[in-house]
């Protein structure tokens, strides 16, 4: 399963959605000028600001460390960004479609098989750009597979 983060143009509003379906959202207090709440969206309907924050990077984060943990991949512009060890290389997606590596052992990388439309795409560290479209912390160590 894929998650995207989707930031609107006037920074008032960011979702995060689960397969195209928006399941979070991030709104700022006062017209736009004040701190970010976070709501649960069920059935696409808002629910109660669950929690607040100065920053809507840190919120954005406590959603896609779950949504990482339960094993979904981040939907980003080309591709899609997996958490991977820091010292991890040499990446190549298996015969079952799961993205692996080779050094420093060989090792299972992703919960699930990667999309199949991306399975035979290259596979390189993800840039900055691509962790922050993907609501990870810059100090993760991410790969991307893409064009």
């Amino acid at each position: 399963m894929r998650y995207q983060v989707v930031r609107d143009d006037q920074n008032v509003r960011a979702s995060i959605q689960l397969d195209g379906k928006e399941v979070w959202c991030l709104e700022r207090e006062d017209q736009g000028r004040g701190h970010w709440l976070l709501h649960r969206v069920v059935d696409g309907v808002k629910g109660p600001a669950i929690t607040r924050d100065q920053y809507s990077n840190d919120l954005i984060e406590t959603v896609t460390v779950g949504l990482v943990l339960a094993g979904h991949v981040a939907q980003v512009e080309g591709g899609v960004v997996v958490p991977v060890p820091v010292d991890v290389g040499d990446f190549y997606v298996s015969g079952f479609g799961y993205l692996c590596s080779r050094n420093p052992v060989r090792m299972v990388l992703s919960e699930f098989p990667l999309p199949k439309e991306l399975q035979g795409h290259s596979i390189r560290m993800a840039s900055p750009a691509e962790k922050l479209a993907a609501g990870l912390s810059s100090e993760v160590s991410a790969a991307f597979v893409g064009s």
